[in-house]
């Protein structure tokens, strides 16, 4: 494998280049697993008609489990990596032209219509908003979850609120779950990416067609002798 330079993916074959490290892949498998055990759980305990496979308390202690995974997902990358982190987090967060772009034409190539989409870097526009709702809803479970823990010690008026704002943030967090499995599993055009969190690679010709401007940076220059 090539040397990395500054935090930067490299090619690792003729075939196949790095774009997920290892923590990082641990990371998203963390919170992948805590974000179904809080899901699946959250459902029993929302509808009714699955009370009898709560098991009492089990089901809100599972629900726990899952919160504290995902909250524990992240330090896998902020310890082994805080310097990567703060570039990947001014990347995610910087929007261009041609996010933008990407953005507007994204709807009709999710559902498999043709469309010419504009050059990405690391991170396209869809991967960005996908992450920032990622963060951002988590950090809403941690406050709602939290509150409603201590709901003992709020006004009574207060717990419907929370029960409200906690089922929403679920609700978005199913779909954008659900947006982002059809993408790595299902949709013909980007699903050659799913492997990048069993081995952290992707195919060659992904990287330059789906993240050109990465690819020019990050694996072509830094291969060339």
């Amino acid at each position: 494998m090539a040397e990395e330079i500054n935090n930067a993916l490299v090619k690792v074959s003729e075939q196949r280049v790095e774009r997920i490290k290892l923590h990082e892949r641990i990371s998203h498998t963390i919170n992948a697993l805590g974000f179904l055990l809080a899901a699946g759980t959250g459902l029993v305990l929302f509808y009714k008609g699955l009370k009898r496979l709560s098991g009492g308390t089990r089901s809100r202690q599972l629900h726990r489990v899952g919160a504290a995974l995902m909250i524990a997902a992240p330090f896998f990358v902020w310890g082994k990596d805080w310097q990567g982190w703060k570039k990947t987090w001014r990347e995610i967060t910087y929007f261009s032209k041609e996010d933008r772009e990407f953005l507007k034409r994204a709807p009709m190539y999710m559902l498999g219509f043709p469309a010419k989409m504009p050059l990405q870097g690391k991170f396209n526009a869809g991967q960005k908003m996908n992450f920032l709702m990622v963060t951002f809803n988590a950090a809403g479970f941690v406050v709602t979850g939290g509150l409603l823990m201590l709901r003992r010690h709020l006004p009574e008026k207060a717990f419907p609120y929370l029960i409200i704002a906690h089922d929403i943030q679920a609700v978005i967090g199913i779909c954008g779950f659900m947006a982002h499995a059809y993408l790595a599993l299902l949709h013909p055009d980007t699903r050659a990416s799913f492997r990048a969190i069993i081995d952290g690679t992707v195919p060659l010709e992904y990287a330059m067609g789906h993240h050109a401007l990465w690819y020019e940076d990050e694996v072509k220059n830094n291969n060339n002798p």
